[in-house]
């Protein structure tokens, strides 16, 4: 690809199609499931229970996801995945208890590991090496649109349409995002590793860039905390002002954010991001630790989008570039990893804390957590504030 041609050909743009009804499907149904459970009489732990079994399984096969993606065919290993999301998503207008909403959260949960990881690769092969930081940041822009639209989406056809109908909405987002892929010429280069995986650390983790996959460890423990935790917070303190609009200004920050950052994803070092954007999620914790009224959540909330959004997109970009052009199905689903893991992390400490402490200095307690990318960039300063791929 030489300087006068352009992302924006065909392919990418089904390819970001694609992706966008994906992460509708998403969002639409992550707001919902908790309240289905209940209304299938799920008792409190149940509803915990499905409510994580999504995450929890796609942090098992995840580091499966990865290898794979750079030995068979990602076309074929996409339809595979999404096609247990077709699954999935038909089984939850179907489910009559909570067994096999379960059931369906666990085959989605199997999907995702698998569709997520294909879909980063995919991105991240379409083009060379000089580029691929720039469409990871339009792949994550369009990842923005689907977190703005996808929860507001799934609430207003609940209350209109009911559960069942919702779930009707999300079985023909699958459907259309799967004949698209059927139908797809050009899904991404094919594999350029070639023989049997041999299952090894090295093989399904990249380990000498250990500290970057910790910094997305960060991003998705804060994500989680304040996505979980950001409602029973506000309850709990009595400060409920503009909670329902937060994520709708965080999603809007965050795809700003992301279309003015894009240019200098491939021209500044993950240390720069890092010094940049550790100190404005810091703020953005205290802020809405501290928030007392509507103007200054939402302050919170475009700072926290900045912050935890590009060192996010930042440290991912960073993996696919200094894998190799073998290693980038390893490179995804190491960032997945880590995400998974905070995700995990966070929700667990999440309720530790804030049923001990009953909402005081709640948020204040992960800023621990979001030094750690800063820590690491002094520390390794060689690797993350290199521009040119690390050896």
């Amino acid at each position: 690809m030489n300087q006068k041609e352009t992302i924006w050909r065909g392919d990418f743009l089904v390819f970001l199609l694609i992706s966008l009804l994906y992460y509708i499907n998403n969002y639409m149904l992550n707001p919902i499931i908790a309240g289905y459970s209940e209304s299938l009489g799920g008792s409190g732990q149940m509803i915990g229970l499905i409510s994580g079994a999504m995450s929890a399984v796609a942090l098992f096969f995840t580091p499966v996801s990865g290898p794979l993606a750079d030995r068979l065919d990602r076309k074929k290993l996409a339809v595979f995945s999404f096609c247990l999301l077709l699954l999935a998503n038909v089984g939850y207008t179907m489910a009559g208890n909570v067994w096999i909403l379960f059931a369906c959260r666990v085959i989605q949960g199997f999907g995702f590991s698998f569709s997520s990881v294909i879909l980063s690769t995919v991105v991240s092969t379409m083009f060379d090496s000089a580029y691929v930081g720039k469409a990871l940041s339009i792949y994550t822009m369009v990842q923005a649109v689907g977190q703005a639209l996808g929860p507001s989406v799934g609430l207003m056809a609940r209350d209109s349409l009911g559960y069942r109908l919702t779930f009707g909405i999300d079985v023909v987002l699958m459907a259309v995002c799967l004949a698209l892929i059927l139908f797809s010429r050009n899904f991404g280069s094919k594999p350029v590793r070639k023989g049997s995986f041999r299952i090894s650390l090295d093989s399904i983790f990249l380990v000498r860039l250990l500290p970057v996959a910790v910094t997305c460890f960060v991003c998705g423990l804060v994500l989680h905390v304040i996505q979980s935790y950001l409602d029973p917070f506000a309850a709990l303190t009595g400060h409920t002002a503009g909670v329902n609009v937060f994520f709708t200004v965080y999603a809007g920050a965050l795809l700003v954010s992301r279309a003015v950052l894009t240019r200098w994803m491939d021209r500044l070092s993950l240390g720069t991001f890092v010094l940049f954007c550790v100190p404005l999620t810091v703020l953005g914790l205290v802020t809405v630790q501290f928030q007392a009224s509507w103007p200054v959540l939402q302050l919170g909330a475009v700072l926290c989008a900045v912050g935890i959004g590009s060192m996010q997109t930042m440290s991912q970009v960073f993996l696919v570039k200094n894998a190799g052009e073998d290693q980038r199905g390893v490179a995804n689903s190491t960032y997945y990893m880590g995400m998974n893991l905070g995700h995990t992390l966070g929700g667990y400490l999440g309720g530790v804390w804030i049923a001990g402490s009953s909402a005081r200095w709640f948020f204040l307690y992960f800023i621990v957590f979001a030094v750690l990318p800063l820590l690491c960039a002094l520390v390794f300063r060689r690797m993350y504030f290199s521009v040119k791929k690390v050896a």
